[in-house]
């Protein structure tokens, strides 16, 4: 189809998909009862589980590519989506009820300033992620072909897994703000390093691996 007519798809189901991720990371606090050392592991173990996902699914999903094509991959991934959003629901209807039943109803969060200005470090955050994964898929494509496509995503999330792994088994000094900066901090100095050796593929895959440590 037309370039502006897959824009607007993309967006449109971009918009779309269940929140999985945030609902599941705001069930915890009920599922550890409020235990604050049980609820960084908790979010550890959260990370790490999405992220072993997202090392077998880019891999799968390229191969998958290259030999059904992408609309049948893309309708397998959809269906895929809506029958575990189902069943996310069904599971956390009964789990979440009585919690929610006893709380007041929060004032919306769009009317906060404070609510504003906190979106912008996550969508400065996710616009550099967005452009690091096509730029790290366009330049695996140049330098090593379509059927890797998947392996600079892939690497990210290993590299996160260990990040995840190591963070959620102790207690690190500083403030959760202080250790976000640090981490947004050295996930850029490895993708900077990943763009001064765009051509040399061993460090260009090791410079996605740090990335995601971080």
């Amino acid at each position: 189809g037309p370039l502006w007519l897959l824009v607007v798809v993309s967006l449109v189901a971009g918009s779309l998909p269940a929140p999985v991720g945030p609902v599941v990371r705001s069930s915890w606090h009920d599922i550890v009862d409020g235990d604050d050392d049980l609820l960084r592991r908790a979010y550890s173990f959260d990370s790490v589980s999405e992220e072993v996902l997202y090392v077998v699914g880019p891999i799968v999903a390229a191969a998958a590519v290259a030999v059904w094509g992408a609309p049948a991959v893309i309708l397998a991934s959809a269906t895929a989506l809506v029958i575990a959003s189902i069943g996310l629901t069904t599971v956390l209807r009964g789990m979440r009820g009585s919690a929610e039943e006893r709380q007041p109803r929060p004032r919306v969060p769009w009317r906060s300033l404070t609510f504003l200005l906190g979106l912008l470090p996550a969508i400065a955050i996710g616009l550099l992620l967005g452009g690091l994964e096509l730029a790290a898929v366009a330049l695996i494509i140049s330098l090593a072909g379509e059927g890797v496509a998947g392996v600079p995503a892939a690497l990210i999330s290993i590299g996160s897994i260990v990040g995840g792994l190591v963070y959620g088994r102790r207690r690190w000094p500083g403030t959760a703000a202080a250790q976000s900066v640090a981490a947004v901090l050295g996930a850029a100095v490895a993708v900077a390093v990943g763009a001064w050796v765009a051509g040399l593929l061993p460090a260009v895959l090791a410079a996605f691996l740090v990335a995601g440590l971080f």
